[in-house]
């Protein structure tokens, strides 16, 4: 489905250097991340060798890495400010 997602969202006007993350096997043991622009997110993709199911994020969190976020994050620094941290990042 990624290459018609792909197409769809660059023809509606989103910028190709949006960037896009695929998640395959979320949560899994064997999960495996993608990060890539919304151009290059077909050959990423298929570089990578990803296969379903897998999760396709599109936007600013894409670019996030919220694993190390929150592995890095100081001990005075709450759950709830890392949530608020991230929605200002990506301008929610």
């Amino acid at each position: 489905n990624l290459p018609g997602i792909a197409r769809r969202t660059l023809a509606a006007g989103v910028p190709p250097e949006t960037p896009v993350a695929v998640i395959e096997n979320g949560t899994l043991p064997n999960q495996q991340v993608t990060r890539t622009t919304l151009l290059d997110a077909c050959g990423s993709a298929f570089c990578a060798r990803l296969t379903a199911p897998a999760v396709i994020v599109i936007g600013a969190v894409a670019a996030l890495d919220l694993r190390a976020v929150a592995h890095t994050r100081p001990a005075d620094r709450s759950p709830a400010d890392e949530a608020a941290l991230v929605q200002h990042a990506v301008g929610v």
